[in-house]
């Protein structure tokens, strides 16, 4: 049966240009159906017609006629409900799609079109449990990443990673369930687990660099990985700054993960490699925070104080509320001898660091809008 995009996912495909329909009726009517049947079958192709050609306002008005007069056919009711939803009425829609799940229990669209519709009215545990449900009836790669999706949109990673654990057995070529696997252990704290899974993903879909920056940012917050994992990461970023060099991100993360791997592996670190890297990505992006906040960490870690404070400056205007800014602010001020305004700043971060997380002080880790993201469906290779 049909489904609805929203911004939580695209579930499945309504109908063909023909289509089974379940109700008595409205299936390949035969001629000796009687004259209410065929006027059903009729009316509902139009109200499925104008549905394809997005007049919602027309298919609307027929469906809800026809639901009066056939209350108990499935389809009418569930493309009812959908024509709300593709109308952003979604609240409006829980009631027709509450129904067709009555009417059909055991069809796992109607299960996610009424999950979709309850998530997107922010009935987010009653959306899990639906999206549970259309699992377990059919565990397709599709509905195993929208439950697992919105079980990690409520926080709930051990279930969630349970779920992509079992849609990485299941579907081993698809990068969205190692995509998923790696945030539900990202979540965990598991930072190490979370590389190993995302550099998997990576090498799926290397053109899709969404997966890319959740990698560098468990990298970056894991406190050891595997031996070869740091060099694998790098590569990794390397390729993503090739396909994508006028990404200020890919530049970005690209050498923040090659100044960890430097001095992880005790090497000599190139810094002016990295400083031209960090400078390319605020010219491509000088709105971008993140970046100005490690240059300006750079410039303190060769003591060129007056360079830090300027770029350190500069992140917090763009972001006041960075709290590590702050703090590197507060330091550099203590190294020129500026007490009072090093107290402003080191209280500053303490106000700021009292109200946010560790995750929330790493610029760019935005599980929320980057789980958004990966429910549009992969496009086939």
């Amino acid at each position: 049966m049909p489904s609805v995009k929203s911004g939580w996912t695209q579930i499945g495909l309504f109908l063909g240009s023909l289509v089974l329909l379940s109700t008595p009726g409205l299936d390949q009517a035969p001629p000796s159906a009687s004259p209410p049947a065929k006027s059903l079958k009729l009316r509902f192709e139009t109200a499925l017609s104008d549905y394809h050609a997005k007049k919602f306002d027309a298919a609307r008005n027929e469906l809800e006629t026809l639901a009066r007069e056939f209350p108990a056919s499935f389809d009418v009711t569930e493309l009812l409900g959908l024509v709300y939803s593709a109308q952003g009425k979604y609240s409006q829609a829980l009631a027709p799609l509450e129904e067709a799940v009555g009417l059909k229990p055991d069809s796992a669209s109607a299960h996610v079109n009424f999950a979709t519709a309850l998530a997107e009215c922010g009935k987010t545990s009653l959306a899990g449990e639906e999206f549970r449900k259309a699992a377990v009836l059919d565990p397709s790669e599709e509905n195993l990443n929208a439950w697992g999706s919105e079980l990690l949109q409520r926080f709930q990673a051990v279930p969630a990673s349970e779920v992509f654990q079992r849609g990485t057995k299941q579907y081993p070529r698809s990068a969205r369930m190692w995509v998923g696997l790696g945030i539900a252990l990202y979540a965990r704290n598991q930072y190490a687990a979370a590389v190993q899974t995302l550099l998997r993903a990576t090498d799926l879909r290397p053109e899709d660099h969404r997966p890319y920056f959740f990698l560098a940012n468990a990298y970056l917050l894991a406190p050891s990985v595997s031996p070869g994992a740091g060099s694998k990461v790098i590569a990794r970023m390397g390729r993503l700054m090739k396909l994508h060099p006028r990404n200020p991100q890919a530049v970005f993360y690209y050498a923040r993960c090659l100044w960890k791997e430097d001095r992880e592996r005790g090497k000599q670190e190139d810094l002016r490699q990295i400083e031209s890297l960090l400078k390319r990505s605020a010219e491509l992006d000088p709105t971008f925070p993140g970046v100005h906040l490690h240059l300006g960490i750079l410039y303190q870690s060769e003591g060129r104080n007056d360079e830090a404070i300027q770029t350190l400056q500069k992140a917090i205007k763009l972001n006041p509320n960075l709290a590590v800014a702050h703090y590197r602010l507060a330091q550099v001020y203590v190294q020129a001898h500026e007490k009072a305004l090093a107290d402003q700043e080191f209280q500053t971060y303490e106000r700021l660091h009292s109200q946010t997380t560790p995750q929330d002080e790493q610029e760019g880790t935005e599980i929320g809008r980057f789980l958004s993201s990966m429910k549009t469906p992969e496009s086939k290779p």
